[in-house]
Order: C-alpha cells, then structure tokens, then sequence
C-alpha cells in the first residue's frame, strides 16, 4: 500500500510491516494514497485504486489559466486538494463568478497514463474560500470524510436481561444542549452503605459489529466537534435510541457497581449489563448547586479529591476505564490506551501538560501498557461509545467479560488506524483554532515559547493560549523558553492546508 504526507515522498508498505521508501512523485506510477502496487525490480507499479474518500479541494477560479474544457464545453480549473498526501486534480466548473476562489467537495475519476494531473469530479461547491462557515464545514470533510447514509433504518435490540437500575439518584451532568448522552450516575442507600453505579449507554446493543453503521462509525473514528456544527460518529437514529436521556425511559447499559462501606473502603466491585433508568440532567454548573451536590463531593473523593463540580464526572469516568482496562488485559482483548512520561521541562506548572506526547491505542498484550499522564498501571477509553470507535470495541469486549462468552482476539490494525484517526481529529482541533481567528486577515496574539527546534535555521515551537494549540515559527533570534513573546499572523488563503494558511513571525 502507498503512504505519503506531501505526494513527494512515500512509503510502500508491505503486509508484514516492512516499507520501502521512495522519493519523487514521477516514481510512484500514478498511485494515489491508500492505492496497492508492486514493486519490480526496485520500481513501483500501480497494480489496484483504491475506493478513494471524497476529497475537499480549492478551484482555482481566479487562474488566468484554463486546462482545456470538458465534452459539455464547461472550463477545466486546478483544484488543489486541503490534504497536501494528494496531487492536484484538474476538474470541470461551471462557476460563471471567477473572481473568487470556491471550496469544493469532489471525487477522483482517472488518472490517464499521459496526463500530469488525476481528474476530479465536483460533487458540491460549499462556497467561497476565506469564509468562515465554509472553512469550518471543508475542515468537517477534510478530516472526516465518511458520512452515514441518511435513510438508515434502526433495528432495536430484542429485549436484553439485565440488572434493573431505577434508584431515585440517577443522574447525568452534560454541557447544556447535548444529545449524545453516554453516562449516568446512579446511588443509593444500602445495609453496609452506599451503593453507587457508573452506567455506560449500551451502544454495542443497537449497532451490529460489521454492520454499515459500524463500518461507517470505524471509518469517521470520533465525533468532531466545531463551535456552531458537530459531526457526531453515530447516526442521529443511534443517538436517539442509545443515549442515557432523563426521559424516564429504560435503557441498556454497562455499569460499574461498587460500594463504599461504612469504613469507607471501596468493596463488592463489579462490571455488569443493567436496564438503567435516568431520571434527571444537569450541566456542571447546576450540579454543585443542587441537593445531589454533597453527595458526588463525597462519591468522588473517594476516587480522586477534587473539589471542582468540572472534576466529578472525570473522575467517576477515569474509574470506569481503569477498571475495565483490567478486565480487558486480564482476557487480552480489546484496545488499550497507553501514556509514556512527559519529557523533562522547565515549564511552569500550568504548562507541565505539553511536555506530554499523545497517548496512543495499543493492544491489550503490549509489554508496557501504563498510563503516566494519568498515573495508573493501566486504562482504556469505553466510557463515551457514542462518540469514540475505540469505546465501542471495548464495550463489546466487556460485555463478552460479562457473559463469559470466548475471547476475540484485537486486529492489530485497528490500533494504527484509530491512532491514524486520533491525530486527525487533533489537527481539526488546531485548524479550527486557526479559522476562529480568521477574524481579519492579519491579527496579533500573544504565545509562550516552550522549545528550540534544531534545524538548519532558527525555529521555535509556541504554545498560543487563545488558540490552546501550539505552533512553530521562524526567527532572527531565540527567546528564552517561557519568556512571552506576540506573534503577527497573515491568512494565506491560496496555501493548500491551514497549517501553511496561517504564515506567522515574531513582534520584536
């Protein structure tokens, strides 16, 4: 399979997880990402295309140069694709406007053997490049362009035995409008104490493993969330069903149940399917002025003391995934979510975070599976499976734990690509922050130096608060790590990508 970041330099990649690596796009025979190929004699062949995703790409209007028309006589433009791993295309446009450039969705056609470029076909035009709910949308596609057929037609899960959850305290603390509920809080009295359960929607009993929803919801990774739009991994129909609304309706679940004993010892732990009835919602800030305030003070300090309301539901969802990352190391099945130390810094305390490297999807029979960032031996992600594919396949294998049912073994695969996924949708986050920015063209923000980059010439990487992204300049001089400095921004809206959009240089 070809890889490549820049259609300059690749990486064929062979089955048993060796590459080679090639340089120069005249050496790959026309192959696009993803395409197979074979390598004779040192070259590599195109031997089959891939389904290839929609692609979202500028149309050069404003060009002075046509490429010829099509056999309807429209004028043939340069697209130029936002992900820079793709060549540019040559597709037809009817736009009478060409004063401006347009964004647009389209989907590679052919690429003939004689030409320079792939040709593309227009699928939709979004709209103008340089606005802003037209940028946000392209990002949408960019980083994630699958989408679930809109005629899907939910097939509700036969009735499911389980523990019935109906205590009075059953709660769910969300930010205000949210849908895509996937926790609940319950408790309640007992002999020996207090009896709490942490429940999980049940999503694994309304989407079928290997079904177009789940291949679609594999292919998106996580739900992308923008200031005014979301792109949520599940279907609307999925949502509806699943989520843990406070409708006082019964819904399936996978619950955490434990008790704290009148000592205050944690006791009677167990991970189980449950019929869980919510019976009411609350925002972060309503929570710590509510009667149910004291008590969740008390659950949580349990687990980790935190004063915070903000802080509560981390904490019960951070127990949640510890404990279910030991059932699925204990069966090797699943994917486990691994942390390596922060790399020694001088950064002050409220910046100690970005001397992290991102935690990773590993396989449940890795040698070292401990989170740092979190301190724990080891974790998982299973508490959001409406918004996250890897959640998902945990709680299927949680759920096979709980009905003793035979182990299936992880496809190694699937690590790499929700990993793949996972940078995806922190470049979305980035890009995004770049185009809330967009207020003018030019603008200046504020940044703090956290690192020297060695190269051949002067840069260094800035963390901008206003943005909660960090980016990397050139200088004339190195700043001290720490020391704030201003950087003056200009909008490139001809570049390809936004990381190369935002041309940026240090105020003296």
């Amino acid at each position: 399979m070809l890889a490549t970041k820049d259609y300059a330099h690749f990486a064929v990649q062979f089955p048993d997880g060796q590459q080679l690596l090639v340089d120069g796009a005249d050496a790959v025979d026309k192959a696009l990402p993803g395409d197979s190929v074979d390598v004779v004699a040192g070259a590599v062949k195109l031997r089959n295309r891939c389904v290839q995703p929609l692609l979202v790409g500028v149309v050069e209007l404003t060009s002075k140069y046509r490429y010829g028309f099509t056999s309807r006589n429209v004028p043939i433009y340069l697209c130029k694709p936002y992900d820079e791993s793709y060549p540019p295309f040559l597709t037809g446009c009817s736009e009478r406007d060409v004063s401006k450039n347009i964004v647009v969705l389209f989907q590679f056609d052919n690429w003939q053997s004689t030409a320079k470029y792939p040709r593309g076909n227009i699928v939709r035009v979004i709209g103008t490049v340089g606005d802003r709910n037209v940028e946000l949308e392209a990002l949408l596609y960019r980083y994630a362009p699958y989408r679930h057929k809109k005629d899907i037609k939910l097939v509700l899960p036969n009735p499911q035995k389980g523990e019935v959850i109906d205590w009075p305290n059953t709660i769910n603390i969300d930010p205000k409008g949210c849908v895509d509920i996937d926790d609940c809080i319950s408790w309640r009295k007992v002999d020996n104490g207090l009896q709490i359960a942490i429940s999980i929607a049940d999503v694994a009993a309304f989407v079928e493993e290997d079904s177009i929803i789940d291949r679609t919801a594999a292919q998106i990774g996580q739900s992308l969330y923008q200031p005014t739009n979301t792109l949520h991994m599940m279907p609307a129909a999925v949502i509806s069903a699943a989520s843990l609304a406070a409708e006082g309706i019964v819904r399936p679940a996978v619950s955490l149940i434990f008790t704290i004993d009148t000592n205050n010892n944690i006791r009677d732990l167990r991970m189980t399917e449950t019929m869980l009835v919510n019976r009411q919602t609350f925002d972060y800030d309503s929570i710590a002025d509510s009667i149910h305030a004291t008590i969740l003070h008390q659950i949580a300090n349990h687990i980790k003391p935190s004063n915070d309301s903000h802080e509560w539901i981390e904490t019960f969802m951070i127990f949640y995934n510890s404990e279910a990352a030991k059932i699925l190391r204990s069966r090797g099945e699943g994917l486990l979510r691994a942390h390596e130390p922060a790399i020694a810094n001088t950064l002050p305390d409220d910046l100690k975070f970005l001397g992290y490297s991102a935690g990773t999807y590993i396989l449940p029979t890795a040698a070292i599976v401990s989170h740092s960032g979190l301190g724990l031996p080891m974790y998982c992600h299973s508490t959001s499976p409406l918004r996250r594919y890897a959640d998902l396949v945990n709680q299927r294998a949680l759920k096979r734990a709980i009905r003793g049912a035979v182990t299936v073994p992880p496809d190694p695969r699937l690590a790499v690509t929700l990993n793949i996924l996972q940078k995806s949708a922190k470049n979305h986050d980035r890009d995004v922050a770049f185009v809330m920015a967009m207020n003018s063209r030019i603008g200046i923000v504020n940044a703090i130096v956290i690192d020297h980059i060695k190269t051949d010439y002067i840069k260094i990487k800035l963390y901008v608060p206003d943005w909660k992204t960090i980016v990397s300049v050139r200088c004339e001089s190195l700043p001290a790590i720490n020391s704030p400095v201003r950087i003056e921004y200009y909008c490139d809206l001809h570049a390809r990508a936004w990381k190369k959009r935002m041309v940026m240089k240090i105020l003296p």
